[in-house]
């Protein structure tokens, strides 16, 4: 875990150089500038092995059918129906082969694009960058890097189309979406994010949507019949996400009780963080649910740094208490990035190998 206890501590060196004394926004974007630089070298530099979805020295996955790419004509692209990805995905590899036929190249690639879609989100709109990139790291949306790849840009892409969310700017924002979609077609689903933040949620509703989470939860196995009828592939996996679900509720009910519900922005993310919660409830017996809920858990790493600010800067809470719960976030998403990174059995984080190491 030394590679991942490094990147935690160059973050910290980053932030008390750059924003511990002047948190502004030109701090903000040089501390996300080189966070985000590090994070392109920890996933551009891993091992191949690392990411179940590669399938490391096997003639399938992600690895393999990048190489088949380069040897395959345009005719061959778009009409095969090659890998089982999304034809866009296929494009966009055949395009990369241009330049290199290396698969390194493939994952310097995508963490180059999936890693500045993010950390360009929070550089702009995230209230404290810091805390941002701590909760992001707490989030399987970190993780997912490693081995998910298609939807690793999916969901980085419709988190970037967020500036336009905020514009009110349908026509772009739709736009990167579709692009998104053709990456990972469940990205489709992240239409309902730009009229989730627009929606204005009187308290009494917040109060409302709070019993409505576990009302949801209670009535899962109904739904999942439901959903069997529709994808009859679809299996109970009890996958062990329900205390991520109850993780994820806290934060809903706790901001819910104590967030000035008339910050629009606030709101917004609630609306969003909301359907993350609703679905996290399927998490244990659909065994795609989770990965649905990305679209819209990375937005906590919006939501709270906003929660956070807000209550420090309506002096709602003392010096002293607001540290121990700044402290307390901090620690806990630490913890919760940390104990992904070592159980996520997809992922292959751990223990990180550098390229040049055998595996």
């Amino acid at each position: 875990m030394l590679i991942y206890y490094t990147i935690y501590a160059i973050m910290e060196i980053f932030w008390g150089a750059f924003c511990f004394r002047r948190n502004n926004k030109k701090t903000q974007l040089l501390f996300c500038t080189l966070s985000c630089l590090t994070m392109i070298a920890l996933f551009a530099m891993r091992h191949l092995s690392m990411g179940i979805d590669l399938h490391y020295g096997h003639s399938i996955g992600y690895l393999a059918s990048y190489e088949q790419t380069a040897e395959m004509g345009w005719r061959e692209i778009f009409h095969i129906n090659h890998f089982g990805y999304e034809r866009g995905y296929v494009v966009f590899i055949k395009l990369l082969t241009y330049f290199s036929s290396d698969p390194r190249f493939l994952l310097t690639s995508i963490a180059v694009i999936t890693m500045s879609c993010v950390f360009s989100v929070l550089a702009s709109y995230s209230d404290d960058a810091f805390l941002s990139v701590i909760v992001y790291i707490g989030t399987p949306c970190f993780v997912a890097n490693f081995s998910s790849l298609r939807q690793a840009l999916a969901v980085s892409l419709c988190f970037f189309s967020f500036r336009y969310i905020k514009q009110k700017k349908f026509v772009p924002f739709a736009i990167f979406t579709a692009v998104a979609t053709l990456f990972h077609t469940s990205a489709l689903l992240f239409i309902a994010a730009y009229f989730l933040y627009n929606i204005k949620i009187p308290r009494s509703w917040r109060y409302a949507s709070v019993v409505a989470i576990p009302f949801i939860y209670v009535l899962r196995d109904v739904f999942f019949f439901v959903a069997r009828i529709l994808k009859p592939s679809a299996v109970k996996d009890n996958n062990g996400s329900f205390t991520f679900f109850l993780a994820l509720f806290g934060v809903y009910v706790v901001v819910a009780a104590l967030g000035d519900n008339s910050d629009e922005h606030l709101n917004g993310l609630m609306n969003i963080f909301w359907v993350a919660c609703c679905i996290m409830a399927f998490s244990g017996i659909y065994n795609t649910a989770e990965r649905l809920a990305w679209y819209f858990i990375i937005f906590l790493a919006l939501l709270l740094p906003r929660f956070v600010e807000q209550l420090k800067g309506l002096h709602r809470i003392h010096d002293v208490p607001w540290i121990l719960m700044y402290s307390g976030i901090l620690a806990c998403f630490t913890l919760f990035g940390l104990y992904q990174i070592y159980s996520t059995y997809w992922a292959m984080a751990y223990p990180y190998y550098f390229f040049w190491e055998a595996a």
